[in-house]
């Protein structure tokens, strides 16, 4: 899995000039949906960056209108956009 698409996108193309097919030898993940996903046919945990922002900064003003109060835990929804960047594991992959 890449650390954000644009680095899943360097993966794919890192595999084709290395000749390692995308998805059959190496299935490659991205985080964020970025505009070019699709283009590279790319799997990815697609985000809302303005929700996650606009949630940051409700808990920051809670918090500093209230230093005392508990520690607040956000779990953002994502969606996992399934593109052609991925296949199933062969049971002969690693040679088990």
């Amino acid at each position: 899995m890449g650390v954000c698409d644009e680095v899943a996108i360097g993966a794919i193309i890192a595999a084709r000039r290395l000749g390692i097919q995308v998805p059959s030898g190496l299935s490659v993940v991205g985080i964020d949906d970025h505009e070019f996903a699709e283009m590279f046919a790319l799997t990815t945990l697609q985000q809302v960056p303005r929700d996650q922002g606009r949630s940051a900064v409700a808990v920051l003003l809670a918090e500093i209108a209230d230093p005392a109060r508990e520690r607040t835990e956000l779990r953002m929804p994502a969606r996992l956009v399934v593109r052609s960047s991925t296949a199933a594991l062969q049971d002969d992959a690693f040679g088990l």
